[in-house]
Parts: C-alpha cells; structure tokens; sequence
C-alpha cells in the first residue's frame, strides 16, 4: 500500500491525499485489482467536499467488467430482436401462401390439387424424375395443341400418348387443371371441357409422372386413375394390355386424329388387327 499525503500550510488551498492498493486477488489470474481513490478537503475555505472513486477489473484479456456486461446484454437483445424479425418474416410468406390463388410452372414430375400447367407458357411442364419423359402440351403447327406425354430426348419430341386426339385445343388460354375434387380437366380457351379424367369424386391428391412414363392420379400411395389403362397408339414397357384397351394408329401428316388401325382383343380372346373396321390380321395368344 502506498500513501501520498501532501499538506498545504496556506489554507486557502485543498488538502490531496491519494491511496493506491494493488491486489492480485484477480481469481489467480495474476491481473491486480486496481483501485484508484481522490479525496479532496478544503479546510476553512467553504468549499464542498468531493469525493471520486473509480474500480476497474481486469479481466478477459484487460477489457473492463463493465464493459463486458454490457456487450453481452447488447448481444443478447441482438440476438432476441434477430427472432422476432425472422418469426414476423415466415408469418408473412405463410399468410402469403394461403391467400394466393393457383399457380401454374411446376418444373416437378408432379401436379397437387388446385394447380395447372397452362398452354401459353412453355415451361410448364411435368418431367419425370429421369428426364426420360415429359408431359404437357404438344404443338402441331402454329395453333393446335394436344396434352401429351413424349419422349425427352428425342429430337422430333415422339409422343407416347395423348389425351385429345380428336380435339385439339387452342394456343391461348387452353390449360388443364387438377381440381380441387380430384379430377384432371383440360379446358379450351372458351372455357369448355376437351377432356376429363373420371376421378371428379374421388381423393386424389397428386398427378404425378413415373419414370416408365405413366402418368397417375394418386391418393395415400393408392393409384386411382392412370394413361396406362387408356393408351393411344404406343405401349410402354411394364404397360398391360387387356380387353378393355385398344391401339388406334394416327392419320399422320401432322394430324394425330384417330386412324384406322386398330389393335385390340377380341371377344373370343384373339388379338386382332383391323383397317377402317375390317379384319387384317389375327395373333392367336
């Protein structure tokens, strides 16, 4: 401990006493603990007696106690008010997310409910997972469009099955929708149905592309609609053909109307060919 007193015999001025310590009691750090006190005493002249302290802990490489705590309150409501603003910004997107009407564009090998691919945009399109098929509308010419699954790689795009041979829809505001009741419409520009699955009361949840190329209406893993039980003049590998289906040729010369071949089972169990109804050719299975 060291004292300094100075005395001052003119009255007139202050008396100044300084007292230092220096501790080492830093929790063995070896830092001392300085304290540092004034006392200022004016004897006789009437003036009021001041006293100044000031303590400073060294700790955390020299860098005050005080300063500490408060850098780690300055961080703690950082980090708090960084929360609020990222919960407020999620309750946003949500709230934006359930009020926003359908959208079309899904670059997925799938479709939910209330969703649509539109004829006027090129890149609204189901593509299987392998790339190897592509589903949406296929354009003949400058105008007419068919809803179509083809071949991605492919350089003349050769379709594998189609949904309206028969009636092609327009090139502006045709699209087709997954409903909220489960069924997939394609709806031309004035608003009247070209097609339709028959899946209007059922649960459907999703379209999707496979990777064999057909395309599902499914529920819980449960397929309740599928092209594979309504092919056009393609069969596909893993694909069934019973009965109940039938390959029709197209007329071709860029016209994918309905020709007049036809593959098919007959009624005695024998597959048949025809041409414009009339017998060509028999396969005994």
């Amino acid at each position: 401990m060291i004292t300094s007193t100075e005395d001052c015999h003119d009255e007139r001025l202050p008396q100044r006493r300084v007292a230092m310590e220096e501790d080492c009691l830093s929790g063995g750090r070896g830092v001392p603990h300085r304290r540092t006190t004034v006392m200022e005493d004016c004897h006789g002249v009437g003036l009021p007696q001041q006293k100044i302290t000031t303590d400073e802990d060294f700790f955390n490489g020299g860098v005050p106690q005080q300063s500490i705590a408060t850098s780690k309150l300055a961080l703690y409501v950082g980090v708090v008010r960084g929360f609020n603003i990222l919960e407020f910004n999620c309750l946003i997107f949500l709230i934006y997310l359930c009020l926003s009407p359908p959208t079309s564009g899904n670059p997925n090998n799938f479709l939910k409910r209330g969703s649509y691919l539109s004829v006027e945009d090129d890149k609204d399109l189901l593509i299987s997972s392998d790339n190897k098929f592509t589903c949406g509308f296929y354009g003949v010419g400058k105008n007419p469009y068919y809803f179509s699954i083809w071949f991605s790689g492919s350089k003349e795009k050769t379709v594998a099955w189609m949904a309206n041979r028969d009636k092609p829809v327009n090139g502006k505001g045709s699209k087709v929708s997954f409903l909220q009741g489960g069924a997939f419409v394609l709806t031309n520009v004035d608003g009247s149905i070209t097609w339709e699955t028959n899946t209007r009361t059922t649960n459907a949840q999703t379209a999707e592309l496979l990777d064999n190329g057909n395309l599902v209406l499914d529920s819980s893993a449960k397929v309740l609609w599928q092209i594979f039980d309504f092919p056009t003049d393609t069969l596909l590998p893993h694909q069934h053909f019973t009965k109940s289906n039938k390959l029709i040729s197209r007329l071709g010369g860029g016209n994918y109307g309905n020709g007049y071949l036809n593959i098919f089972f007959d009624i005695d169990n024998v597959l048949r060919l025809t041409y414009d109804g009339h017998n060509f050719y028999n396969l005994n299975i």
